[in-house]
C-alpha cells in the first residue's frame, strides 16, 4: 500500500507493526509519513518524528519531515527550526 501511495490503507498496518516492534524507526518513519499524507490527523505524526530525530539527530530526512509536520500543523517557529 505504501509503495502505491495508499497511505490510508498502510496506516493501520504500520500501527500494528509498531506495536510489535516499538524500537523500529523505519516502521515509525513510514507511519509518520502515512499520517502526514492522509490529512486525517497530521499532528499524530509529530511525536513519532520527534522520537526519531532524538535518537538520530543526523537523520536529515526525518528532520525534513518533522519540519513539514510542524508546518502543516501551524507550528511555524518549530518548523523553521527543524528545517534548519
Amino acid at each position: 500500500h505504501f509503495k502505491h501511495q495508499n497511505y490510508l490503507m498502510a496506516t493501520p498496518i504500520y500501527r500494528n507493526e509498531l506495536k510489535k516492534f516499538p524500537d523500529e524507526d523505519g516502521i515509525r518513519f513510514k507511519l509518520a509519513l502515512c499520517l502526514l499524507n492522509t490529512r486525517v490527523n497530521r499532528e499524530e505524526a509529530i511525536p513519532h518524528l520527534e522520537k526519531i530525530v532524538k535518537k538520530n539527530p543526523k537523520d536529515d530526512e526525518a528532520w525534513l519531515q518533522l519540519g513539514r509536520a510542524y508546518h502543516l500543523t501551524n507550528r511555524f517557529d518549530k518548523a523553521e527550526s527543524a528545517y534548519k
